[in-house]
């Protein structure tokens, strides 16, 4: 499905001429999330999560594998669109609703510290809520020509980055758009941590006009449990018939009449599958 993929150290060199050849932000993303501490198979890790990401047209189609859900992320109209065709249904949420959301959930987490601090709670629990508050970390960079590399480093969440240079509306068009993801998962799920973790992150790459091809997370903390996880990404530089059929498939499904308007509150039920990202 992958047109011309580049992945690994290796590929990493012909990404800013691939980038450089390309004629609109069309591209193709292909992840695979690996859980570092679940046992692997004939020496090699297995994937726990897999997903592919199309940029077409100022719009990005996301979905993750074996699932029949698709999220469209439309900057355009401010808003994230989600069609779950297992029960044709589709929902909506605005930007400016999202950070309404985080807002919230920012004022219930300070509220939740303060209460758990008079109470005598877990003075490691309670540090890693407040480091979610306000991430900061340590940061090394190494600009390796061929495999640029990132490090950002805390007592209690380390990530590692292996980057790659890309043209500028290239890195935007992705950072931006891993940004939303991110909070979208949080607001979807509330099980991972809160997203400026992540985005300050993607604040980093950002800044050295990076793309991340492996990244990998550490976190160090007795409750809730660690996180040891790696994702990696490999990138096509031009969409191939598949994945033009995936898009015209799914702007179809959004248009459908037998795909049910319903409010964003209304989808998320028990029986809904939310995109996650790490």
């Amino acid at each position: 499905m992958l047109h011309k993929p580049v992945s690994g150290l290796a590929g990493i060199a012909c990404l800013w001429l691939c980038a450089s050849l390309a004629v609109a932000q069309d591209f193709h993303v292909d992840t695979q999330i690996y859980d570092l501490k679940a046992p692997g198979k004939n020496g090699k890790r297995v994937a726990v999560g897999a997903a592919e990401s199309l940029f077409h047209a100022g719009r990005v189609y996301d979905h993750n594998r074996g699932e029949n859900v698709m999220t469209i992320f439309e900057p355009a109209h401010e808003r994230i669109l989600v069609i779950d065709a297992s029960r044709n249904l589709k929902t909506s949420i605005k930007f400016a609703e999202i950070t309404d959301h985080l807002i919230d959930d920012r004022a219930s987490l300070m509220s939740y510290l303060e209460n758990a601090a008079k109470k005598g709670g877990s003075a490691d629990t309670l540090a890693f809520y407040r480091f979610q508050l306000k991430p900061e970390f340590q940061v090394k960079f190494t600009p390796h020509e061929q495999s640029p590399t990132l490090v950002l480093t805390n007592p209690l969440v380390e990530y590692h980055v292996e980057c790659a240079q890309a043209r500028p509306e290239l890195v935007k068009a992705y950072l931006d758009y891993a940004d939303w993801a991110a909070r979208l998962s949080f607001i979807s799920r509330r099980q991972a941590m809160m997203p400026d973790v992540r985005i300050a992150v993607n604040d980093e790459l950002r800044k050295r006009n990076l793309l991340p091809v492996s990244v990998t997370l550490h976190t160090h903390t007795k409750t809730p449990k660690e996180l040891h996880f790696r994702a990696d990404h490999k990138y096509g530089w031009q969409l191939n018939g598949l994945d033009k059929s995936t898009i015209t498939h799914w702007d179809e499904k959004a248009d459908s009449k037998n795909t049910k308007q319903v409010p964003w509150d209304k989808y998320l039920g028990p029986d809904s599958t939310a995109v996650s990202r790490k």
